[in-house]
């Protein structure tokens, strides 16, 4: 990403207007709601740091983290997760992305199920095995259960036997429920539910799958 064309000021201003927007705005069909209406988030919304217990994809001392609260059984959040991969991709190290779980239980019988099946395969098998899999899932949203939870892990190399115990334990769930509830107490009303996270602290919220350019201006009044 060249610094030159972001930093000039009319795209900064542009930035920080697309940035309110996000916040601030509202729209439907871009995020699926556990109830009615359209998450506006929180602009003082405070998550935990990102460390070592996260699920992190691309730099990890990027300058901006996109930290995603997101539902594997979500339309929308299906729709986003390759938005997010081709942003990772065109910044270059600038960003990294951190996939934390939402699943709205309540509208998605396997949303839940299919977080724990990711947690498992984490444990199992390791961080780069934890993103192919969680794209598997939402290339797989018609089919999700335990029959595709063990043939997918068998993907990334672990057995249908350690799977099917690890499945079968609910080692996960707390970790589960912990990231849902940090995502209620941050504002998270919908999936997905994104916070950006700059080097020096600041955190800004936005919900929705939004379009790739609008989580560019975004990252670059950012930067």
């Amino acid at each position: 990403m060249n610094q030159g064309t972001i930093i000039a000021g009319s795209i900064v201003v542009s930035g920080g207007l697309i940035a309110a927007a996000v916040i601030f705005g509202g729209g439907s069909g871009t995020a699926q709601m556990a109830t009615g209406g359209h998450d506006r988030g929180n602009p003082s919304t405070e998550i935990r740091a990102v460390d070592e217990t996260d699920h992190l994809f691309g730099n990890p001392n990027a300058a901006i983290k996109i930290v995603e609260f997101s539902d594997f059984e979500c339309p929308f959040c299906s729709r986003f997760h390759p938005t997010l991969e081709r942003v990772i991709k065109d910044f270059d190290g600038e960003v990294a992305w951190v996939y934390r779980h939402f699943p709205l239980k309540n509208i998605h019988a396997q949303a839940e199920p299919a977080a724990k099946a990711s947690e498992c395969v984490a444990e199992l098998a390791g961080n780069d095995a934890f993103w192919t899999y969680s794209s598997q899932l939402f290339e797989n949203q018609n089919r999700l259960g335990n029959s595709l939870y063990i043939e997918l892990a068998a993907g990334v190399g672990i057995s249908a036997v350690d799977m099917q115990s690890c499945l079968g334990s609910n080692r996960h769930v707390a970790k589960v429920q912990k990231d849902l509830q940090e995502a209620l107490n941050a504002g998270g009303r919908g999936t997905p539910f994104s916070v950006v996270v700059t080097s020096d602290g600041q955190m800004v919220p936005f919900s929705g799958a939004l379009p790739y350019d609008n989580v560019v201006g975004l990252i670059n009044s950012l930067l």
